[in-house]
Parts: C-alpha cells; structure tokens; sequence
C-alpha cells in the first residue's frame, strides 16, 4: 500500500495486474470433474464510499473484517480490547492494522510466521516492501481507501525472498485516524493445487486427442456430453449429432436394445459396460466397436456420469466372417461345406424327432463331370459346379440347405416334410425331380482367357439322385448319409440321370 500524499492522490490504475500465479481452469470436457478455480483482480468498482465492510461480501474472511470495523470507535482510539487481542493472536489468518500513510501499525502472530518477519520488523514496514508486486499494492490501498472496503488476492514477499499467496479482506475506518484492518489467509497450497490440476487437466486434454481409440462421456443418464476427434472419426457422428441420446439414435436399430440392457445391468451389477455393437455409417455402412466404460462418482458415491472408450473391431469381425466362411463355406460354390451340413444334419433329426416329421436327404453326383475337366481344364469344371450350386438353391425353399459335399458331389437336405411316411416321400420326389431336370438343362460356360476374347462353352450333364427319409427312427447323421451315398450309387448303376430311394 502506497503513502497517500495530503491535498491530492496521485491517480492510480483501477485494476489488479495479474500476478503469475492468477491462473483460470479453462471450460473442458473434465472442468466438471476437476473443478473451476478463478483468480483474477478486482474489477472497477462505483465511485460512492459505502459504509465500513459493505463491500466484504461472504468471503471467509469477511466476518473477521466486518467485526472489526464495527468496534471502529474502540479500535481507532487505542489498544484493542482484550477479547479481541486474544482473537486476532489465536487466529490462523494474518492480520495487519495499516495507517493512512501505508506503513504497517501492528500484526499478529500468524502473519509473522506465515511472512517470517518479527512482530518487531514489521512495525513501520511499508506494505510495498511487503507486497510482490508494489503498483498493485499501491492501487490496492487507494480503492480500500476510495470504497471503504474491498477483497482481492495478491502475493507478498516473504522475509526469505519467496513469495506466497493471500486472500485479502481489508476495512478502512471513516475516522480521523483513517487506519486499514486487513485480513490474510494464506492460500499457495490452495493455488497450488489448482495450477496441478489445471495441468493436469492439459495433459490428460492432450493424451485424450492423441490416444488411437475413441473417448467419450456421458451424464449420469446415458446423455453424450464430449467425445474426442478419433470418437467422431469411428462413428463419423460430430459431437453436436451425437450430443445427449444422438449417439443411442446412430447405433443399428437391432443394437439398441442389447446396448440399454448391457448398459442397466453394468449399472445394477456396479461393473464396468463392456460389449460389442454396431453403428450405422453413411451409405449403410456398418462400424462394428467395441465399447467400454466406466461410472464417474462423486466424493458423496453419486453417480454423475460414465466415461469411456470404443475400439474400432470392424477389420477385426470382417477377418472372424472370412474365418468363419473359411471353416464353415465352400469358398467355390459360397454353400455350406460338409462340417457346416453335418451339423444342420443333426439339428434336422433332432427336429424330426420332436415333431414326428419326416426329413429328406439327397445325395447328387454329377455325371461324366471328368470329361469336361479333361477337355476343357479345371476352370471350366469350376464354372459347372458354381453354376450347379446356383440352380440347386433355386430349386428349394430357404428352411433347406444345399452344401457341397466334395468334387462334383452335392447334398440336400429337406427338413420338415410330413408325419405320414407315403405323403413325405412324395413331396421328396417332386423336389428331387424337379432338381433333375433343373440340372440337365444345356449349361453356357464363358471362359475368359488371358489375351483373347471370352470363348463359351456349352455343355450338357445330368445328375444321378439317391434319396433317404429320415425320422425319430433313424440312429445318426453318419447312418442318414451313408444310406443316401448307397441310395446315389445305385441312381447311377440303373443308368444315371435318375433318382433312388433308400429302401430300409
């Protein structure tokens, strides 16, 4: 605080400079988590002089400085009384008692240790030799002394040379002797606490823009508040269409229950959300990711929200369907291959036997299919099949399978016929002909050659058929097959391009 001259003030600036250490948390994604700590200077306040300590406001030390400026009279005239000496002595706050002229008049012990001079030293210090900053300290004192009363924060210097950080709360007296009341608390670990989280704060802001997955958070309802850049990148949603239940909106219409109810069971369960779903890109593109996340709690236990991560799986379940496709599909035809039919083999019979009806399998082999490959290679044999495998499909319903057994052999399976035997073995026969002459029919095979113009080929085949019904009777998939594989054999010694029937 700077000495005040009679007849005139010298004029001084309205506003605080901000000290190093007067840092704001910017607004962010985490500012509700960490906290927002403000330290900025006073701002220009009226010109009229309200009474002694109207303008303290709430502030933690206000209640010290408004009851000191209402005992005024008894502190302006002499020694303090006894019951507020001892206050001011057993306080943990700093206090001085400053005259007009800025020159420090008492202090208690607290400012001594928190500042490291004696009591002693500082009687007759100016506040600027205490103050880090004397302009500030000198604007400070002639707007205490302009208002009446006002609270900031600054920085003192220690005796030590090292500088720490106090909230004021100071009184000026309207009384001959005009002398300031002000009130310390030191609050550098405060605004040191505050700095770390604000850096940490930037570093986990950075880590979350650099990290190769996408992060989001949500409100304690599930509602998008913030996602990072690789987030919006994975879904190609922006924050503002996948703010509050945008994102639940953007999941495939089939994911959204799964989603909610792995979600509420997480909640329920106090586990963390982990699952798999699916995102609907731009032009019906599908993003598969994988989704994790965690609650956020408060220091009460209250649930304020989740955060979390999603991984793009979309190459990862592209790779497990050619994997599966691979063990389960004839990667020729695209039918299933003999694993896959086995197994539905077994589910038909195990449905036959729950319902009482019959099924069918049909053994095919195509006839003379050797002479074409000698004639015309291997990729011409390999347009046969696929073309077989196409007019096999178009011959049953969608409830059946065709698979490709191996080579020129195929299979077809007919669940659910019917419970009378004659009625079952009819509706067998219309299919099995009906493929017969489906695959007798001229078949036009265009081959393309490397270097020359696409060369067709027609060709001219038939199939011999062996038929088996099956039911509850029947031992196994093994004895259903092997029968049916007979059942072709003897199709081909009654001269092919037939159809035989397992005769039990």
């Amino acid at each position: 605080m700077a000495q005040i001259q009679e007849g005139g003030a010298k004029p001084m600036p309205e506003l605080v400079p901000k000290t190093p250490n007067s840092i704001r948390v910017p607004p962010g994604p985490f500012s509700q988590v960490l906290g927002t700590t403000a330290m900025s200077s006073s701002a220009p306040q009226p010109e009229s002089a309200p009474e002694p300590g109207a303008n303290l406001g709430s502030g933690v030390l206000a209640p010290q400085a408004k009851a000191i400026a209402e005992s005024a009279p008894n502190l302006g005239s002499g020694e303090p009384a006894v019951d507020y000496r001892l206050v001011l002595e057993s306080s943990l706050d700093g206090y001085l008692r400053v005259s007009t002229a800025g020159v420090v008049l008492d202090a208690n012990a607290a400012y001594c240790r928190s500042s490291g001079y004696s009591h002693q030293e500082l009687v007759g210090m100016p506040m600027s030799q205490l103050a880090a900053l004397p302009v500030a300290a000198e604007a400070n004192t002639e707007r205490i002394q302009r208002l009446g009363s006002d609270q900031y924060e600054e920085v003192h210097r220690r005796k030590s040379g090292s500088f720490w950080d106090v909230e004021v709360s100071a009184v000026h007296l309207a009384s001959p002797s005009g002398e300031v009341y002000v009130f310390l608390r030191d609050i550098t670990e405060t605004k040191r606490r505050a700095a770390a989280w604000v850096e940490k704060d930037r570093h986990f802001a950075a880590l979350v823009s650099a990290t190769p997955v996408g992060v989001f958070e949500t409100d304690a309802e599930g509602g998008c508040v913030f996602v990072n850049e690789r987030w919006s990148a994975i879904t190609g949603l922006t924050f503002e269409a996948a703010a509050g239940q945008g994102w639940v909106q953007a999941l495939l219409p089939e994911d959204r229950a799964r989603v909610a109810t792995e979600w509420a069971a997480s909640v329920a369960e106090n586990r963390p959300f982990k699952l798999e779903y699916r995102f609907g890109g731009a032009g019906g593109s599908v993003v598969w990711v994988l989704g994790q996340s965690e609650k956020v709690t408060s220091a009460t236990g209250q649930t304020t929200g989740f955060i979390g991560a999603i991984t793009d799986i979309t190459s990862q379940k592209a790779m497990e369907d050619q994997v599966r496709q691979l063990a389960f599909q004839d990667p020729l035809t695209q039918l299933p291959n003999r694993r896959l039919l086995y197994d539905r083999l077994k589910q038909s019979l195990s449905a036959s036997q729950r319902s009482g009806r019959f099924g069918a399998l049909m053994f095919l082999d195509l006839d003379n299919f050797k002479t074409l490959n000698d004639a015309h290679g291997h990729v011409v044999g390999d347009l046969l099949l696929a073309d077989t495998a196409k007019r096999l499909a178009s011959c049953v319903q969608g409830v059946d399978t065709v698979a490709r057994f191996g080579g020129d052999e195929f299979v077809v399976l007919l669940s659910e016929l019917d419970a009378d035997l004659g009625e079952a073995r009819l509706n067998a026969q219309v299919v099995a002909e009906t493929i017969r002459q489906s695959l007798v029919k001229p078949y036009q095979l265009v081959v393309n050659r490397d270097g020359q113009l696409n060369v067709a080929i027609e060709h001219q085949c038939s199939a011999s058929i062996g038929v088996v019904l099956f039911s509850q009777a029947d031992s196994s998939p093994d004895d259903v097959l092997k029968w049916a594989d007979v059942a072709m054999y003897q199709a081909k010694k009654a001269g092919r391009n037939t159809i035989h029937f397992h005769a039990f």
